[in-house]
């Protein structure tokens, strides 16, 4: 009875270290649920198209999620990730937002400072990044 209740005991302990996994820092992707584009870029930015979000983190280098929404959903995105904006540029109706949150591990520095996630918007698309946006917009 006493191996029964280790390998329970094993079985269950295992679960919650890959929920544990799951949520401790899944990117942006926790803060995203639904209507996304999601890709992803290994060491040599190859690019893949992903049929789904990830249940793990056994993602690339960066990742790159298309939304709905534009500004308005921009916004919310960095103020569930309690994010501060480093830097602001915009180019042709674009608006581009660099920014950090100690939600995020993956980082990149820009201009001297870190940045773990990068959202370009305009009308109703958003493009989010961790840490940097790879690829075309």
């Amino acid at each position: 009875m006493a191996v029964v209740n280790k390998r329970v005991v094993a079985f269950i302990g295992i679960a919650f270290l890959l929920l544990g996994v799951r949520f401790y820092d899944n990117g942006a992707l926790n803060y995203v649920r639904d209507g996304a584009t999601y890709y992803c870029y290994d060491e040599r930015d190859n690019e893949y198209l992903q049929t789904g979000i990830p249940l793990l983190n056994s993602r690339g280098q960066y990742e790159k999620v298309i939304l709905s929404g534009g500004k308005n959903r921009a916004q919310k995105l960095l103020a569930d990730l309690g994010a501060t904006t480093i830097k602001v540029e915009f180019v042709d109706g674009l608006t581009i937002e660099y920014a950090y949150s100690d939600k995020l591990s993956k980082c990149a520095v820009v201009g001297g400072r870190k940045v773990n996630i990068t959202i370009a918007y305009a009308s109703d698309i958003v493009v989010v990044g961790t840490p940097l946006i790879k690829g075309s917009f």
